[in-house]
């Protein structure tokens, strides 16, 4: 049986789900997040998006002119990402991976990495968590910048939306069988109303990484900080963070 993976099974309403629960915050954060990458990378720059998702990065950065290699575990994600890049004129400059972070085989080096929108939480344990730093400073030239945000523990609270469009209802719940109090069992059922009924659910593991242990993590794998964006991101209740590649 394969493995199952955060929203691979309802990747095709992921969009539409997030936007309809999040409205205005939504738009505002991916804005925000792509604003902050301009003022650093360049048309013609190699971007790396770990953690990729449907490429709400990867497309737009795109279309401003750079060569973008998605990576992501989820293969519905990064079919819903390549048939947005084609749809939108973007697909001879997005290329994808399906692959754990800490897992990635990358042929190139890239000058920009994005590794945002609550990514970090899928990684459950600390030997994958330096362990994916050190994928990322790997595929990064020398000189070359990660941004990456940090959900704190005010995420880790479930919630409820109701509208014309959907209902969904996110409950996160301590995972008893962990003894550090960071790791958590993310449950997820959600009815869209129109335009299709559709009913997507799923369960898994997220955990919360202590800001400090992150930078440590980093810092081991050769990034250090550069610039935080922290205050500029605070709607978004994660620490956000320029680290550059010694």
């Amino acid at each position: 049986m394969r493995e199952r993976i955060a929203h691979d099974s309802w990747a095709d309403w992921y969009d539409f789900i997030y936007e309809r629960t999040y409205g205005e915050s939504y738009r505002w954060l991916t804005d925000e997040s792509l604003r902050a990458v301009l003022e650093i990378a360049r048309p013609g720059d190699r971007v790396l998006d770990v953690g990729a998702g449907t490429g709400r990065l990867a497309v737009p950065l795109a279309r401003h002119g750079m060569s973008v290699h998605a990576i992501d575990r989820s293969p519905a994600m990064l079919h819903r990402l390549l048939v947005r890049a084609d749809a939108e004129g973007v697909g001879g400059r997005v290329t994808a991976q399906c692959a754990a972070m800490d897992q990635m085989t990358l042929d190139e080096t890239f000058d920009v990495a994005v590794c945002v929108f609550t990514v970090l939480l899928y990684i459950t344990d600390r030997p994958t968590l330096d362990a994916t730093f050190v994928a990322i400073a790997r595929a990064l030239r020398s000189g070359g910048r990660l941004l990456v945000d940090v959900p704190r523990i005010s995420l880790f609270s479930g919630y409820e939306a109701d509208n014309d469009a959907i209902h969904r209802r996110v409950t996160i719940e301590p995972d008893p069988l962990d003894t550090t109090g960071r790791r958590f069992i993310y449950s997820d059922d959600t009815r869209v109303k129109a335009p299709h009924f559709v009913r997507a659910s799923e369960r898994f593991l997220a955990t919360w990484w202590p800001e400090e242990e992150v930078m440590a993590a980093a810092n081991a794998a050769s990034l250090d900080l550069e610039v935080d964006l922290s205050d500029r991101f605070a709607r978004a209740a994660s620490a956000h963070w320029w680290m550059r590649r010694r």
